[in-house]
């Protein structure tokens, strides 16, 4: 028995192979006993009739044997595949986590995004859609007592000293007129694609792009000592990179580069569609050193010129020449310089050798960055938005300012525009196999995680499967670590070790359907009826002798057979209930089987099922026979079934079955018998034995028991252990399965839901596998809504503005609230813009589409809807709030279009539309007053209308006179509007005119765009609000708080100034 119990459980070869030579060996022993027996005794009847005991207890042994190589194969197999298969999925969620986190990192820092992720973690309980609520969204204010204000997490941090570029595409609007939306993207995205590369480079940051303009900060949010330096070699490769651009596509463009250093604050705003951005009156004063730069210099102020040695060919800025006195007073006397490129010889500023590790990073290899002249590698670098930092540059590649900068020169620029053709799956996946680093800030991709990205699902073969999970080091763990106690085979943990031992119970409460062999309550049920199984042989293989009339029956045996049958039975029918017919039991049938399944009394009914075949055995011994010895050994092996119980319990109940067995043998009460079997059973098989007068027949039995015994006890302690570890071993695989899947599904989510609140979800999928994004739409509807008096309530005095920004972002993410309700599902938040809202609907061609309202304006009545609403979030916040008496000021169109100019031209607390939209909007129910005609630059003059309509007003046209109010407007026009998003910048781009490159004109951008992105202080470019008669002012405008009195004061006496200004600023892009 022990040899078959070897055979099947120790020896791992295939079943059949087991099944065969397990029957050669049953076959074998039982001929050669039979042949013995027909030497002893001539009654070939009678020595036929003892074979059917044995032949029973060897059925039994096999299949004891079958059970346990079955289950164990089972348990083992399913926990590798299910452990394999987490590993898998666990490695493409990383794959599209790298993905995401790319993207993510293209349009914000690498820290302040892992810093949103975990905050959305801490908060929001693991990411995903739980995440998106850590803002906590649906406060209501109303409930705030006054003077007490919560408000929401903010991420932002004041950092000083840091230098700011702004770029100009000089003869951008030229360059537009006559090209298709898809073109126009396409070449931005290539010259875009090269900044990039430089910003990698340069150890730039990137902010963002706004139309052409490209700006990018050193410094920030990591400080560097040479800031200056970087920003500066930064405006010199792109003025080359836009020659080298100018020589490969024919165009005629050239860059205008300013820099200032400064203060800045640095972070995001809102809780929807945010960004990384820097605001501070030092980043307007950048952007004032571009636009009052020269096309081919880096212009800068003295306070970046501080911060640079003689390395530079420095000259005058001669501000005067081209913008006037007035500038110059705005500029209170700064100095400023033009830069043309380094001197003959001298080496870059911005390079680790002037600052050791200064652009280290351990996301980026080496060999992406020796990219000069012929040294340049064919490996495509990374070109999605904002770049990996990286540890080290070619000291060759900065030898010369222009042409022989080998930054840019064309090899180096091969990589980038094959690269732009590539997906960023194809760029992720040749860098880690070049490489073997991770991509992902937390999680590395290895080599494995690529192979199984890189094949499809019909071609991962089981030779992949395992190369995957060879590589992983879950598995390793599994194998060789496994967290258990190695005397009492406990988890080390104690919650796991609770949760191993209640979840057989937990199971059966929740009614766990089964749906494999390895589920607990089915592998319960093929024990209870192994041991069903047992049990009856044995019991028919010891009355055998009964039933032949050969030997009396035993009163204990017929007195314990029936009752012990009867707990056999009615264990195997409530095992059958409950594997099959769990769901339809009566309620206290389903009690008492949650009562049997729990740990304890699991194991007591456990105990006594293992146990009946045994006591069934001891029953039968009033007559030692050799025949009950081989019976017992069979009952002790039996012990080996019940894996789910404790290993303890079941090897010690085999002990006392062995030790009780002995004591039979032992019994003077027995010996008699025994001694009389030994010598009847020693002449017949020895007829001349040789007299041994020292021993006796019994001294060879008793002695050879206690050797069998112990040999038997030893293998079913070791093989209980085994099995014990292998059943708690595939309960730990499972729950590390579960585990490792949900750990890497959160931080899927964590990536994804940051992604959402960066790119629409729509762009982001397409991002995935192109380079960029553009698609027409001709019915889109979009608002521009800026708070118009946020400059005045400005003011660096306070921890540099921080607070007053604190504030803002308050009322942004009270208007990102409103995008949660059910009826604005198709509005998206484009961006914000300083203190301006921008905002859309009908992008996402699909999902209107399939919206419940069929009408083909809905999306644009939802969109005016939500502008209304916006306008009573700003009432509530300035009532219940702080009283700040911040005015509104919203600009709303549809249609083929980009929006860009309806804001600036409109009216306090007042919604200004199209004379189209006006169309659209009136026949839905919508009044409106008649404002009059409007100048707008790039469409001249437009009839616009205002909604609130006030009592009395007139809504026909032409009942009012012209008003003109110059500043910016949104213009339609016939032709499709191209929406383009690329990695960079989430920003609507619409065509007007014929051409998609006229709703971007450079006055439009230069007047709407960059000043509505950086509010703080009054612009010395920035020309007047529009006068807001009182006639048309709401009644529920809320007056205006004096917290600023002094800047209210300034703001009037610079009024007349300003005017001066845009004429000037007007005059000076007409030169240029």
């Amino acid at each position: 028995m022990e040899v078959l119990l070897l055979l099947y459980s120790v020896l791992h070869v295939r079943l059949y192979a087991s099944v065969l030579l397990g029957l050669l060996y049953s076959v074998l022993f039982e001929v050669l006993g039979l042949l013995l027996l027909l030497r002893r005794t001539p009654d070939v009847g009678a020595a036929a009739g003892g074979g059917v005991g044995p032949a029973l207890l060897h059925l039994c042994a096999h299949v004891i044997g079958i059970h346990l190589f079955i289950m164990s194969e089972v348990r083992s197999r399913t926990t590798f595949r299910k452990v394999g298969h987490a590993i898998m999925h666990g490695k493409e969620l990383e794959v599209e986590k790298a993905l995401k986190e790319r993207m993510i990192h293209s349009v914000m820092p690498r820290r302040v995004a892992d810093e949103l992720m975990k905050q959305g973690d801490d908060e929001g309980g693991g990411g995903g859609e739980n995440a998106g609520k850590r803002y906590s969204a649906g406060r209501k204010k109303t409930s705030i007592p006054r003077g007490q204000i919560i408000f929401r997490p903010f991420n932002m941090k004041r950092m000083e000293p840091v230098s700011i570029l702004f770029a100009d595409i000089v003869g951008f609007t030229k360059m537009s007129a006559n090209k298709s939306a898809h073109v126009l993207v396409d070449l931005l995205n290539d010259l875009f694609g090269r900044f990039d590369r430089l910003c990698e480079l340069t150890c730039c940051e990137k902010i963002s792009t706004l139309g052409d303009c490209y700006y990018c900060v050193a410094g920030c949010p990591e400080p560097r000592e040479d800031h200056a330096y970087c920003c500066v070699e930064m405006g010199l490769g792109m003025i080359q990179a836009i020659e080298q651009f100018c020589q490969e596509t024919r165009e005629t463009v050239d860059m205008r580069v300013g820099v200032h250093t400064g203060t800045v604050l640095c972070g995001i705003l809102g809780i929807k569609r945010f960004k990384f951005d820097v605001w501070s009156n030092d980043v307007n004063l950048a952007n004032l050193m571009e636009q009052l730069g020269v096309a081919g210099k880096v212009h800068l102020s003295e306070a970046t010129g501080r911060f640079l040695d003689d390395r530079y060919q420095r000259e005058d800025g001669q501000v005067a020449e081209r913008a006037g006195q007035t500038v110059m007073e705005k500029l209170k006397g700064l100095k400023t310089y033009l830069i043309s490129g380094r001197r003959p010889g001298a080496p870059c500023g911005c390079w680790p050798d002037s600052q050791p590790g200064a652009c280290a990073g351990p996301h980026t290899p080496p060999d992406l960055l020796a990219r000069g002249g012929a040294s340049a590698s064919a490996e495509p670098p990374p070109t999605h938005g904002r770049p990996d930092r990286t540890p080290g540059v070619s000291p060759g590649a900065c030898h010369s300012p222009r042409a022989a900068n080998g930054l840019l020169s064309p090899l180096s620029l091969e990589g980038v525009v094959r690269a732009s053709r590539t997906s960023l799956c194809d760029t992720l996946q040749e860098r880690e196999k070049k490489t073997g680093t991770g991509t992902s800030g937390t999680a590395a991709l290895d080599h494995s995680a690529l192979l199984l990205r890189a094949k499809q699902p019909g071609e991962k073969s089981d030779a992949h499967f395992v190369e995957v999970i060879r590589e992983d080091s879950l598995m390793k763990d599994y194998f060789f670590k496994p967290p258990i106690n190695k005397i009492s085979l406990n988890f080390l943990a104690r919650p796991l070790e609770n949760a191993y031992r209640s979840s057989y119970q937990k199971e059966v409460k929740t009614q766990v359907r089964v749906q494999t062999f390895a589920s607990t309550t089915f592998s319960s049920f093929l024990d209870v009826l192994l041991s069903c199984f047992v049990f009856l042989a044995l019991t028919l293989a010891c009355f055998l002798p009964v039933l032949v009339g050969s030997a009396p029956a035993a009163p204990a045996a017929l007195a314990l057979s029936p009752l012990a049958g009867l707990l056999e039975l009615a264990s195997l029918v409530l095992s059958i209930r409950m594997v099959f017919y769990l769901d339809s039991v009566m309620r206290c049938t389903r009690t008492l089987l949650k009562v049997v399944s729990g740990w304890i009394p699991r194991h007591v009914v456990g105990a006594v099922l293992v146990s009946l075949p045994a006591v069934s055995v001891f029953s039968h011994f009033p007559c030692v026979t050799m025949f009950l010895c081989c019976a017992t050994i069979l009952a002790i092996i039996q012990y080996c079934n019940f894996c789910q119980l404790s290993f303890w319990m079941r090897s010690l109940l085999a002990t006392s079955t062995g030790a009780v067995l002995l004591l039979l043998l032992y019994s003077p009460l027995r010996r008699g018998n025994l001694t009389a079997l030994s010598e009847a059973d020693s002449a017949q098989a020895a007829p001349d034995p040789a007299p041994d007068p020292g021993l006796s027949p019994l001294d060879f039995l008793l002695h050879e028991a206690i050797l069998a015994f112990f040999l038997l006890l030893l293998l079913v302690w070791f093989l209980n252990r085994e099995f014990e570890v292998s059943y708690r071993l595939h309960y730990h695989g499972n729950v590390e399965a579960d585990k490792h899947q949900l750990n890497i599904q959160n931080m899927r989510d964590q990536a994804e839901w940051l992604l959402g609140n960066i790119i629409p979800i729509h762009v982001a999928e397409q991002l995935k596998l192109t380079q960029s994004y553009s698609k027409n739409h001709d019915n889109v509807g979009v608002i521009f809504a800026s708070i118009v008096n946020f400059s005045e309530f400005y003011e660096e005095s306070y921890e540099g503005g921080k607070e007053c920004y604190r504030v803002l972002n308050e009322l942004i993410g009270d208007f990102d609230e409103l995008l949660r309700k059910s009826e604005f599902a198709n509005v998206e938040k484009i961006k914000t813009i300083g203190a301006t809202y921008m905002a859309a609907s009908g992008l996402n061609v699909q999902q209107v589409a399939e919206s419940e309202d069929a009408h083909p304006h809905a999306h644009v009545r939802a969109l005016f809807h939500f502008a209304l609403e916006m306008m009573g979030v700003l009432d509530d916040f300035n009532k219940n709030m702080l009283g700040f008496g911040f005015k509104l000021r919203i600009g709303f169109n549809h249609g083929p279009l980009t929006a860009g100019r309806m804001d600036s031209t409109g009216l306090e607390c007042q919604v200004q539309v199209s004379e189209e939209s006006h169309g659209v909007l009136h026949s839905m129910g919508m009044e409106f007053d008649y404002r009059g005609t409007v100048n707008v630059k790039g469409k001249g003059q437009m009839r616009t209308f205002l909604y609130p309509k006030r009592e009395g007003g007139d809504s026909r046209p032409g009942s009012q006179g012209k008003l003109g109010a110059g500043g910016i407007a949104i213009a339609g026009g016939p032709s499709p509007t191209a929406d383009a998003t690329d990695r960079r910048s989430e920003s609507v781009v619409e065509a007007t005119g014929q051409h998609p490159g006229h709703a971007e004109p450079k006055e439009a951008r230069e007047e709407g765009y960059r000043d509505a992105a950086h509010p703080p202080g009054p612009s010395p470019l920035q020309g007047p609000y529009p006068p807001s008669p009182a006639a048309l002012q709401p009644e529920h405008c809320a007056p205006q708080v004096p917290f600023m009195v002094q800047a209210l004061q300034e703001a009037k006496g610079e009024e007349e100034e300003a005017d001066e200004l845009t004429n000037l600023n007007e005059e000076f892009y007409s030169r240029l």
